[in-house]
Formats: structure tokens, sequence, C-alpha cells
């Protein structure tokens, strides 16, 4: 296992921010995007924010509205600089360090979103569905290139995982950072709780050393 030191592991947090913002502009200001959104979720308008607890399982909380009644959903946005080199993205199934499954897997969000940082190119599946399918590889688990994470690869437009749409994105990340860069800055210095989540529905409990 090649352990993450600070400086990339500021990088990598920076990313994942500048993705999570990337989604929710495009989920307002990106017409098929938001079209997809309101036409999927049966409703007239959708409502995004970030405004959430620092540990909340997921990363956007959104609202489809209809005339005077609020139906509440969750986005969960994971990046992956892919670039169109490969037809697939990983999937994390437990970090091996903490031996703790992902958060998704444990409360499955609507959506889950993958968001291409080259291409700046953004993936969206059914929540329930590509966590579903996850769970399902768990004998055909690999490692991640550092060995800190297992978890599965899976074709970015599978049907079996969820796929919906693939959107492009609004803005680089590069705008977003220097017109966001106050709000980046704050979120930077927020420290969330490790989760240890031994336990997950349908996968070996994580205790059992004998099951890695």
């Amino acid at each position: 296992m090649i352990p993450i030191d600070k400086k990339e592991f500021n990088k990598l947090k920076c990313r994942g921010i500048l993705s999570e913002m990337a989604v929710q502009e495009c989920a307002i200001w990106h017409l098929d995007t938001y079209s997809s959104l309101t036409g999927y979720l049966d409703c007239s308008q959708i409502l995004l924010t970030r405004d959430i607890k620092p540990d909340a399982p997921y990363d956007i909380r959104g609202y489809a509205v209809t005339g005077c009644f609020f139906d509440e959903f969750t986005i969960e946005v994971k990046s992956a600089a892919n670039g169109g080199r490969y037809r697939t993205f990983f999937a994390e199934l437990y970090q091996v360090g903490s031996m703790s499954y992902s958060e998704y897997l444990i409360h499955p969000p609507r959506f889950m979103v993958y968001v291409d940082t080259i291409l700046q190119r953004h993936f969206w599946y059914d929540g329930q569905t590509f966590v579903n399918a996850v769970k399902s590889q768990w004998a055909h688990r690999i490692y991640n290139k550092r060995g800190t994470a297992a978890g599965i690869r899976f074709d970015f437009a599978s049907k079996e995982y969820g796929f919906l749409w693939a959107s492009p994105q609004c803005r680089s990340h590069e705008d977003i950072y220097h017109t966001r860069q106050d709000e980046i800055k704050m979120m930077m210095q927020v420290e969330k709780n490790m989760p240890t989540n031994k336990i997950c529905e349908g996968l070996p409990n994580l205790t059992d050393r004998n099951v890695i």
C-alpha cells in the first residue's frame, strides 16, 4: 500500500470539492441536465444545496419541487481523471487502511455522479441500482493502483449500474476555482470524521479478517 501524503491529499480534496461544485452548477444551469433531472424525478423545478453537515453521507442535497410539494433527494459525487482513455470507472467498496466500507454503500444516494475531470463531463447513475450492482461484484473486487482501496471497475455507460445520461460541464474546474475561491478555502479547512463502517447490508463483516 502506498499512502497519500498531506500535499496530495489536499490536491485530491480540492479536486473533489470542485467536482461537487461543477455538478451543482450543471444541474441548475445546463438545460439538458436540468431537463433530464426534472423529467426523471417528474417535477417542475430542481433546487440544490451544498450547505450540509460535514459528516453527511452525501455531497449534495436536492429538492424536486412540484407546486407546494418538496421531495428531497441526495447526490454523491466521485471524480476520476479518465480523459477517455478507458471505458471504465472505479467504484470503491472499502478503504484498506481503516477497513471501512464506503458510505454510499450504506446510505445509497438518489444519484451517483462521476465527473471526468479531464474531459469535464458528468456521468449520472441511479443511486440504488448502482449500489446494488457494486455489491453484487464483491467476489470480483480488485485494488486500486496504490492499494489503498478495494473496489470494482464498471463500464461507464452500463445500464446494469444504473447509467442514466452523460452531459458536458458548464464551466471548467479552473473557472470555478477562480470565482469561488473563498468558498473552496473554507471547505478545505473543514475536517470530516473518518467513518469506520465495518458492517454493510449484503456484504461481509469487515471485523472478520478472513474475508479480505
